[in-house]
């Protein structure tokens, strides 16, 4: 599944970019579909800052059906990404803590000149593996496959979309 997420922010266009990069654990509590997020490491070089964060979203939103699947413990993950000052990019890759390959994530976040102040657009490439889910067979996770991804990609997407009213709402409290 890829989709592509691109919302205006009226700050410019330095300001996301630097939000982004150093100052997303202070966007939880304007994020309704995370609980937490944990800077694991930093590393700076020239014009480059590699972080890991591990995320932690909320377990309610997890739809009633799937929660004999899906439990909390399965909605934190790690987020490795690169952000480049001179192209004002953040490429990263999401890791599955609990579950070995239950997902693969990629995706390209980038910081824009807009009319309104900047673009905020996130690319994103993801694909469920039910079929690692702890405890479920095999024939089962076919099954409910289109399910699990039709929910983790709507919680993607949304905590994505989320993103450009949370930096809104997170500068203008500052």
């Amino acid at each position: 599944m890829k989709f592509t997420i691109s919302d205006p922010v009226p700050l410019s266009q330095e300001e996301v970019f630097t939000l982004l990069r150093d100052e997303m654990t202070a966007l939880v509590p304007f994020m309704p579909d995370t609980d937490s997020i944990e800077v694991l490491s930093r590393e700076e070089a020239e014009g480059e800052v590699k972080i890991v964060n591990k995320w932690q979203a909320s377990a309610e939103a997890v739809p009633q059906a799937l929660r004999k699947v899906i439990k909390p413990d399965l909605l934190s993950w790690k987020d490795h990404a690169s952000w480049a000052e001179g192209t004002q990019q953040g490429t990263w890759r999401l890791e599955a803590l609990t579950a070995n390959k239950l997902f693969s994530c990629t995706g390209v976040t980038s910081v824009k000149p807009h009319a309104e102040g900047a673009l905020l657009e996130i690319e994103v490439e993801l694909e469920i593996y039910p079929e690692q889910l702890p405890g479920v067979p095999k024939l089962l996770a076919k099954t409910i496959r289109g399910q699990v991804e039709k929910f983790l990609g709507q919680l993607l997407s949304d905590n994505m979309r989320q993103l450009a009213k949370s930096i809104t709402t997170y500068a203008a409290s500052r």
